[in-house]
């Protein structure tokens, strides 16, 4: 029976192998980084600290994947349930994650979308890929059989606590020459092998080399808006819920 494409799976800690690929498939595992209510934030009082962290831990369980050709990419989280996990351990877990999130990357248009469900509403957010601004460096790992080269670059968050400025961390290899990782972070000389972003750190479980020709696909519908207008709304909802003083007399 003839196939009318192959598949070549690389296990990083087995060999190196190149091959002339039209479109991959990148499996990462997401890994948290500490506690994600640290008990020395003297700033954060949360009463839900020992939730959010227990739930925190099950992020290690989630999977999430890059589907990519050398020109676009798709990133979208693929896991399931667990049995043994605890329901809101989970939905909590993929929150951190942000699986409500689906990227699509365009190198040759420069461009970034972000598709979203927040409020009962779905969203894409656009960007550019060249305003990532990142820095290059001479620092090396290996990662597998791999040589890799780190990178950084920053953005800001905004909640209700006000706006912060978080650092992204990335090992790329050009020895893999698609310009793609996870969450939408793409423009350095080569795959992203491992990410970390704010507390979750993504390394790359497996790539499988397809040479057939393939579509990297489209976004779903969404109402088109700026990241600005979504942090004025994610505060706004989070300022909602807030119990309500009454007046004193």
């Amino acid at each position: 029976m003839k196939l009318r494409f192959f598949v070549l799976f690389i296990s990083f800690f087995g060999f190196n192998f190149s091959v002339n690929a039209q479109y991959i498939i990148v499996d990462y595992k997401t890994i948290p980084n500490g506690d994600f209510i640290d008990g020395k934030d003297k700033n954060n009082n949360s009463s839900n600290k020992d939730l959010l962290n227990e739930a925190f831990k099950v992020v290690r369980l989630l999977t999430m994947r890059l589907k990519a050709s050398q020109n676009e990419s798709y990133y979208w989280a693929t896991t399931d349930m667990n049995s043994d996990v605890d329901e809101l351990h989970f939905k909590l877990a993929k929150v951190f994650v942000e699986s409500n999130s689906e990227y699509r990357c365009d190198l040759k248009n420069d461009l970034t979308s972000r598709w979203c469900e927040m409020f009962g509403r779905n969203f894409i957010i656009n960007n550019k890929i060249s305003d990532l601004n990142w820095t290059l460096t001479n620092e090396k790992k290996e990662i597998g059989k791999y040589t890799c080269y780190k990178a950084y670059c920053s953005y800001e968050i905004v909640n209700p606590s006000g706006t912060f400025k978080k650092n992204v961390t990335a090992w790329y290899t050009s020895e893999v020459p698609y310009r793609f990782g996870p969450k939408g972070y793409s423009g350095l000389p080569g795959l992203i092998l491992e990410l970390t972003d704010n507390k979750i750190t993504y390394v790359v479980k497996n790539i499988s080399f397809y040479k057939e020709d393939e579509i990297i696909g489209d976004l779903p519908k969404g109402e088109l808006i700026t990241q600005e207008v979504l942090d004025e709304l994610s505060v706004n909802a989070m300022q909602n819920r807030r119990p309500k003083r009454k007046n004193k007399k």
